[in-house]
């Protein structure tokens, strides 16, 4: 094992046991390194040089960005379109509240927070519900009311209405990820925690819409509600009735229109491409140099830093580490004309060189093929 160009090193590698927290596990690791560092003899370093939980931190990043954006997007629709800021915020709470309640259910079935468990959750599927429930209650105490009619009776009786519809709607979407449950293998292990989060959200989401809801609306809605359209819907009512007009006369045209467009996009398909799951960017390049079969052990220790060398004048890489003849798998026939060479990079911030991945891939290619030779070169990444 080399690095950096420096010359050889030992390297040391943590297995973590099934089932256990890799995030967990590295910072045990972490304190433990902590431990023997005050006991290593003068000159001896212990360095991590590639942790995985660096892409654990950035994928719940990603989750944590991508779910509080959402969560702001469809507060602010809400806001918009229901035309009352108070019905909103109303509905708004759901959003927070069955994440909760899908929370809750993650612990208890033992499902992590990822990307797949979290990814497919939809915040307007959360709050259609609620939107149903409250816009009902608004329209109700906006009439007139009979006399000896308390506000909370035209609000218990609002909430009646819509309840049945609102529960067999949120049921029917429940139902459509039922399947997804009974897929077994490695595509259960990968989209199960995903129809469950969404499953435990969905519920979460119908009590709310059926309890806290009215309950809410009967404390917030203590004055006279007033409902009314928003500016920017009836700016699209006024656009959208005589497009409406117009298909409904022409019923024909309307159809065939609609054939047309879908065949249209029909013709799309070959092009849009397919994969099975989209490729995730670890931050870091898996690079692996093949030579000859009959190069000794010095000239491909002395060709792994040159190809260090060659890397290190990169201003993106962090550090270069070479591992020679030593396969990743037992099973993997790897001798010492084979090296895998782990390119950690730094944050695509601080990049000068290329804006992309690929475009960094094909320039440490070509300055690898110019001054390293002898050697066949294939990149990928360490977790894959």
């Amino acid at each position: 094992v080399t690095r950096d160009g420096r010359g050889e090193v030992v390297t040391g590698v943590v297995m973590m046991l099934m089932g256990e927290n890799p995030r967990v596990v590295a910072n045990r690791v972490h304190e433990a390194l902590e431990d023997i560092r005050t006991s290593l003899p003068p000159g001896v370093e212990i360095e991590t040089y590639y942790d995985r939980t660096d892409l654990v931190r950035r994928t719940i990043a990603t989750v944590e960005k991508n779910l509080i954006e959402g969560g702001l997007l469809v507060i602010a629709v809400l806001l918009l379109l229901l035309g009352n800021l108070r019905g909103g915020l109303i509905v708004a709470s759901a959003i927070p509240l069955s994440m909760l309640f899908a929370f809750t259910g993650m612990v208890q079935a033992g499902i992590s927070g990822n990307l797949m468990s979290l990814g497919a959750i939809d915040f307007g599927l959360i709050v259609d519900g609620s939107v149903v429930m409250i816009e009902n209650i608004v329209r109700r105490l906006s009439e007139r009311r009979p006399p000896g009619v308390s506000r909370d009776e035209v609000v218990r009786d609002a909430g009646r209405e819509v309840a049945r519809p609102v529960f067999y709607a949120v049921l029917i979407i429940i139902i459509v990820y039922l399947p997804i449950l009974t897929l077994q293998g490695v595509e259960g292990k990968m989209f199960r925690p995903m129809a469950l989060t969404v499953v435990f959200a969905l519920v979460g989401s119908l009590i709310l819409a059926l309890t806290l809801m009215p309950v809410l609306a009967s404390l917030l809605f203590r004055r006279e509600a007033r409902e009314h359209e928003p500016r920017l819907v009836v700016w699209l009512k006024a656009r959208y009735r005589p497009m409406l007009r117009w298909s409904v006369e022409r019923p024909g045209r309307t159809g065939v229109t609609a054939g047309l467009i879908f065949a249209a996009s029909l013709l799309l398909v070959p092009f849009m491409g397919a994969e099975f799951i989209p490729k995730l960017d670890e931050g870091a390049i898996a690079l692996q140099a093949w030579r000859l079969p009959s190069v000794s052990l010095t000239e491909s220790i002395k060709s792994a830093t040159l190809i260090e060398q060659v890397l290190k004048e990169f201003p993106e890489v962090e550090t270069v580490v070479s591992r020679i003849g030593q396969a990743e798998i037992p099973t993997d026939p790897m001798g010492i004309e084979t090296s895998d060479v782990y390119v950690i990079l730094k944050e695509p911030s601080e990049w000068t060189t290329a804006d992309t991945k690929e475009e960094l891939v094909a320039a440490f290619n070509a300055a690898l093929e110019e001054n390293v030779p002898g050697n066949v070169f294939s990149y990928s990444q360490p977790i894959e």
